[in-house]
């Protein structure tokens, strides 16, 4: 080896060794606690921005997600209001049909016991002197049960007087 050679390798040594001398100091400052606690807020910085990102993005789609259903709910809501509008109709007509004062509009009574309002469904149930109130399709009128008729037959009937 040359002398030229060999005072390149004595120079260089010096620096090799500052070069590492300094990278072990910078290593030692990443372990002081000081240094990590810096760290870990820069990481929990990063992680936060990171976290809102995504969660703006989310509440973006899920907006628009809301939006688009919104707008189809309003034809659903008016189709589903139409039909339950025509079954209410169907109900409504049916019981019309079917309900006491169609009864009543056909020709048929009802007939109560006036001492506790009871209908009376059996002729039995009226002896006489019995008073009753007979509702009509377009009123009541008063009665009182005057006399068994029919027993003979077997039939029932009774008479009774309209006051």
């Amino acid at each position: 080896m040359s002398s030229v050679d060999g005072q390149a390798v004595a120079r260089s040594r010096p620096g090799r060794r500052a070069a590492e001398l300094a990278a072990e100091g910078r290593a030692l400052e990443r372990l002081q606690p000081s240094a990590q606690l810096a760290q870990a807020r820069e990481r929990a910085g990063y992680l936060l921005d990171r976290a809102t990102r995504a969660l703006r993005g989310e509440i973006g789609r899920r907006r628009e997600a809301e939006h688009r259903l919104a707008s189809r709910l309003g034809p659903v809501l008016a189709a589903q209001l139409g039909w339950r509008r025509v079954a209410l109709e169907r109900s409504s007509a049916g019981l019309a049909a079917l309900g006491p004062q169609a009864t009543l509009n056909r020709g048929y009574a009802i007939v109560r016991r006036r001492s506790d309002e009871a209908i009376l469904r059996d002729p039995a149930e009226a002896p006489a002197g019995e008073r009753l109130s007979v509702r009509l399709a377009k009123g009541e009128v008063a009665a009182t049960v005057d006399a068994e008729s029919g027993a003979d037959s077997g039939a029932g009937f009774y008479t009774a007087k309209v006051r």
